[in-house]
């Protein structure tokens, strides 16, 4: 799988619950706004913007496309 990115997105690390993991995860936190196009995320990780926030699995990652839509796969 690919490094998760996210450089310049990256706010901080918090504790997050995944169940797929069996408990708390230091989980990086990523600014919506700040990811670039085709930069791809790993999972676990949260994605905050003022509306709401993206929860990416551990089994999962995104991608920024052109538009600007956070297009999620799972593996």
């Amino acid at each position: 799988a690919d490094q998760a990115t996210g450089g310049d997105a990256l706010i901080e690390r918090r504790p997050a619950w995944f169940a797929e993991i069996g408990g708390f995860v230091e989980t990086p936190v990523y600014a919506r706004a700040r990811l670039a196009e085709g930069e791809r995320i790993d999972g676990p990780a949260l994605i905050e913007e003022a509306e709401s926030t993206s929860f990416v699995g551990p089994s999962a990652h995104v991608r920024l496309d052109r538009f600007g839509i956070l297009i999620m796969r799972f593996h």
